[in-house]
Order: C-alpha cells, then sequence, then structure tokens
C-alpha cells in the first residue's frame, strides 16, 4: 500500500467517527428544534441569584494593608508585588527589594527582611523536604528576584517566645521570625526569569521560567563539611532529548503562564501562554511528562459548532 491509499484510508476511517457532541444532538426537529437533548447549555438551567434573595459576591472580611506598609510605597523606585500564603495564616508583599510578611487573620505580626538584593518578583512557602534538619525550622520560604531564588528558613513562637513544633498547624496566634540572619540557600537564575512557584507538600519545588519547567533541588553538608548545595533541574529540556531528535524541529516554544499542583493525584499542570495544558506526575523523587492537552482559542470559527479539543497522549516519560 502506498503512501496516498493510505492518507486516504486514514480519511475514511476519521469520516466514520463521529464526535461525541453530535451523538448527543437529536436531529429531530419535531422533538428538539434542533437543540441539545441535554441540559446545562442555556441560561435558563440555572438559578438567578436575584431569585434567592443572595448577594452574587458576599464579603467575609476586610483588612486594610498596614499602614506601616502604606509608609513604604513613597520610596518606591521599580517594583510591587503582593499574595497569601494560606498555609501559614500570612499576607506577604515586596516592594523593590525590600520583603514583608503579616498575619492576614488579624492584620499584626508584621514582619519586614532588607537582607536580599535584587527586585523580588514572586514569593511561596513550602515545608522542608523529608530528612533535611535545621533546629526549630517550620517552613521554608521562597522569594525568586530578578537575579536569583533565595530560601529563607522561618519559625513560628508563641507570646511567651517558646518555639513551635515543627507540626504545628494553627499559626492564627503565632509569631513569626527568620532562623539566622542569612539565607539557607541562594540559587543563581543565570539570566531566567522566573513567571511561577509551585512546591508540593513532600517539599518538592517546582518554579517555571521562559518555555520551561525546573526543579529546585537543595542538599545538606555532606561529611567533612563539604556540599550544603542547590541546583535546578530542567525537565522540559531533558524531555526534549529524550524524543526522537527530528521530533524536535516540529517542537514550538511557548512561555509557561501558570503552574499548579494536585497532592492527592500527585499531578503538577502547566497552563502555557497559548492555551495548551501539560500535564507532569510527580511521584517519589521522580517525575514524569504524562500528555498534554490544547485547545485552539485563537482559531476563528465560521460557524456554532464546536471545535473538537486536540488531545496528544504521550507515553509516560521517565525523567
Amino acid at each position: 500500500m502506498d503512501v496516498q491509499q493510505q492518507v486516504e484510508r486514514y480519511q475514511r476511517n476519521d469520516r466514520l467517527i463521529v464526535d461525541l457532541y453530535h451523538k448527543l444532538k437529536v436531529d429531530d426537529p419535531y422533538r428538539t428544534k434542533g437543540s441539545t437533548a441535554f441540559s446545562g447549555l442555556a441560561e435558563k438551567d440555572y438559578s438567578q441569584h436575584e431569585h434567592l434573595g443572595v448577594p452574587f459576591f458576599y464579603q467575609s472580611w476586610h483588612h486594610s494593608f498596614p499602614q506601616e506598609l502604606l509608609d513604604q510605597f513613597k520610596h518606591m523606585r521599580s517594583n510591587f508585588s503582593t499574595g497569601l500564603l494560606p498555609s501559614i495564616m500570612r499576607a506577604w508583599m515586596s516592594i523593590d527589594s525590600d520583603l514583608y510578611l503579616w498575619n492576614f487573620d488579624n492584620n499584626r505580626d508584621l514582619t519586614y527582611y532588607d537582607l536580599i538584593n535584587n527586585t523580588i518578583l514572586r514569593v511561596d512557602i513550602a515545608p522542608p523536604r523529608p530528612g533535611f534538619s535545621v533546629p526549630s525550622l517550620h517552613s521554608i520560604l521562597i522569594v525568586a528576584t530578578t537575579v536569583d531564588i533565595v530560601l529563607l528558613a522561618i519559625r513560628f513562637e508563641d507570646n511567651s517566645g517558646n518555639v513551635l513544633p515543627p507540626n504545628t498547624d494553627d499559626l492564627r496566634n503565632a509569631l513569626i521570625s527568620m532562623v539566622g540572619n542569612s539565607p539557607l540557600y541562594r540559587l543563581p537564575l543565570d539570566g531566567l526569569i522566573v513567571t511561577d512557584i509551585c512546591p508540593t507538600l513532600d517539599g518538592r519545588i517546582f518554579f517555571s521560567a521562559d518555555d520551561s519547567l525546573y526543579e529546585l533541588e537543595y542538599f545538606e553538608k555532606g561529611w567533612f563539611g563539604i556540599g550544603g548545595t542547590c541546583k535546578k533541574t530542567n525537565h522540559s529540556k531533558r524531555l526534549i532529548n529524550y524524543l526522537v531528535p527530528v521530533l524536535q524541529i516540529f517542537y514550538s516554544k511557548e512561555s509557561v503562564f501558570q503552574l499548579v499542583v494536585d497532592n492527592s493525584r500527585h499531578l503538577l499542570y502547566l497552563l502555557m501562554k497559548s492555551g495548551c495544558i501539560q500535564v507532569w506526575r510527580v511521584f517519589l523523587r521522580k517525575i514524569f511528562f504524562s500528555f498534554f492537552w490544547h485547545e485552539a482559542s485563537n482559531t476563528k470559527r465560521r460557524n456554532t459548532k464546536p471545535s473538537k479539543p486536540k488531545t496528544q497522549n504521550v507515553d509516560s516519560m521517565l525523567i
């Protein structure tokens, strides 16, 4: 069978495959008048919040920024960022290279850290990985700047100054402080700009930069005080090198927009800027590329027929 016959056979097979959307659609105009045979697509299928007597949005609580932070805005030179760290009940704000943390439940316990030399872009929190021991360490604060990623050790104390155990979960009335005056680790980025940080419950730290997924790994000091270093691993690059070299010609680079982890399923999702979603399996100390899903959202639709999502499955690859 030549190439032309194979292509024609594939085309015939494609015409025999009916999309699930059209299988659910009843074409009898006397029964459905051309509409779909299932609910959920029309506005009438959903109750209006006005009829239920409830507001569209409900504000549970509101706290303004601490006044000390508002005064610092007058001295801002280049960048301002803010976010929440729910696992430790803290909000964070960066003004240039200065980092501020405070309790968002009572708007107190403002902590200030000014030993970072470069503009701060992203901040997140991670538990220490298994086997990593630092006295009174509760969590590791991840600070991404324009030049490097800094790992800071933090601990919590009660009102009497007693250090709380690392497994303490209720930090509503706890006081935060830094362990030591210098960072635990400092990882140079070599020109990369971090777009997102995503730690896992077992202490692994993933981050995205440009079109790649990276992992930050840190190691304690070994025998004779040797070690105590950290490194970054480009998992996306290792994936491309694993593929057949000819397939790399068709690999198009696109930047990573967001990282989300599902710790219950051990899955890491990468949302690309074009709308493509990559799925990685994170298990123990390994990571597997599972598959990617993409729907062409930028394609101009000439009719109301929904486009079929393009899904490509790739055999799981150990990285």
